[in-house]
C-alpha cells in the first residue's frame, strides 16, 4: 500500500481516492498526540516587501479566503495556520535570504487551553534513538508501552509513522505533489486539534499546522517584530538587525508600532520560548484582553 501511494500519478488522482487509500493504509494505526499549552510559543514569519513590514495582524496570520492549491496540510479553498518551533526554522520556511525584510509573530494557545496535536515522525524518532521530536518524556513512556504491550502492532505503527513524515520532508514543487499530506492532515488534525510534522527547510525542525477555526478560537498573537536579514548563514543561522516591534494591537488586528508596551521572556532550549508573567494577547474571536 505504501508502495501505491508513493507512486500514486498525483497529477491526476482525486482526493477521495487517496483518502481512501490512506484510511485502509492506516488501518489499526494509533496515531501519537501530545496536547500543546500557553507554555508554547510558536513562530510564523512573512517577507515584506519593505522595512515597514505589515500594519494588521490579518495580513501575518492565514489567507482570510483560504488558498486556492494544495499544501503541505492543507486542501485546496480550507484555510489552516502554519508556524514553526522557533524563529530560525520560520525564517528557513519563508526562503529568507541576505537583504530580506521579514516580520515574525509569536503565537500560543490561550490560557487554560489544551489543544491534542498529532506528532508525524514521533513513532519513528523513538524507533531509532529512543527520544521525542517534541522533547516530550510522556510521549516517550507511551511509546514504550506500546512497543512492550504489542511489538509487531509497534513495528507497523513505526513503519507507517515513517512513510507519512517521508512524505512530509518531500520537497514538494507543484502543488498537486501535496495531496497525499493534504488528505493526510483533513484525516487527522480536523476537530479542535492541530497537526506537528518536521521542517522540509531545517533538518531536525518541527512545524505546527491547526485550521483557521482553531486558531480563531483557541490561539492568540503574542507581539511581531520586523528584521532585516543582515546575512544567511545556511543551517537556520542568520545575522538579524531589528527594525521594529509590538505587542499592542487593537481589537480588528491593527499593530500599534508606536507603543511602549513590553513583554518579559524566558528561553531554554528544551521548551522554548515562555513568558515570565502571562499576559493576554490579540485573539481573533475574543480581542479583549484580559
Amino acid at each position: 500500500m505504501a508502495d501505491a501511494l508513493r507512486g500514486a500519478d498525483l497529477r491526476t488522482k482525486s482526493v477521495e481516492s487517496i483518502k481512501t487509500a490512506l484510511s485502509e493504509f492506516l488501518s489499526g494505526y494509533s496515531p501519537i498526540a501530545i496536547g500543546r499549552s500557553s507554555h508554547q510559543i510558536w513562530f510564523r514569519a512573512r517577507l515584506c516587501s519593505g522595512p515597514s513590514g505589515y500594519s494588521s495582524l490579518h495580513e501575518m496570520i492565514y489567507p482570510p479566503s483560504g488558498c486556492p492549491d494544495f499544501g503541505r496540510a492543507q486542501l485546496p479553498g480550507s484555510s489552516v495556520l502554519y508556524a514553526s518551533w522557533n524563529a530560525p526554522t520560520a525564517l528557513d520556511e519563508v526562503g529568507a535570504q541576505s537583504g530580506s525584510h521579514v516580520q515574525i509573530i509569536r503565537l500560543r494557545p490561550i490560557e487554560g487551553v489544551d489543544i491534542p496535536c498529532h506528532v508525524v515522525g514521533e513513532y519513528q524518532k523513538f524507533h531509532q534513538s529512543g527520544g521525542s521530536l517534541v522533547n516530550s518524556e510522556k510521549l516517550i513512556g507511551s511509546l514504550a508501552q506500546i512497543q512492550d504491550a504489542n511489538p509487531t502492532d509497534f513495528v507497523r505503527s513505526v513503519f507507517i509513522d515513517s512513510f507519512i513524515s517521508e512524505l512530509f520532508r518531500y520537497p514538494a514543487k507543484r502543488s498537486f505533489e501535496y495531496k497525499i499530506t493534504a488528505a493526510y492532515s483533513e484525516l487527522l488534525h480536523l476537530g479542535a486539534g492541530g497537526l506537528i510534522y518536521p521542517s522540509v527547510e531545517s533538518l531536525g525542525a518541527m512545524n505546527l499546522a491547526v485550521p483557521a477555526r482553531v486558531f480563531d478560537t483557541k490561539f492568540e498573537v503574542v507581539d511581531t517584530k520586523v528584521w532585516t536579514v543582515e546575512e544567511a548563514f545556511g543551517y537556520g543561522i542568520y545575522s538579524l538587525s531589528p527594525l521594529r516591534s509590538s505587542c499592542d494591537f487593537d481589537e480588528s488586528g491593527v499593530i500599534r508600532w508606536d507603543s511602549k508596551m513590553r513583554r518579559d521572556f524566558s528561553w531554554t532550549p528544551q521548551t522554548g520560548i515562555r513568558e515570565r508573567k502571562h499576559i493576554a494577547g490579540w485573539r481573533k474571536s475574543n480581542p479583549d484582553k484580559r
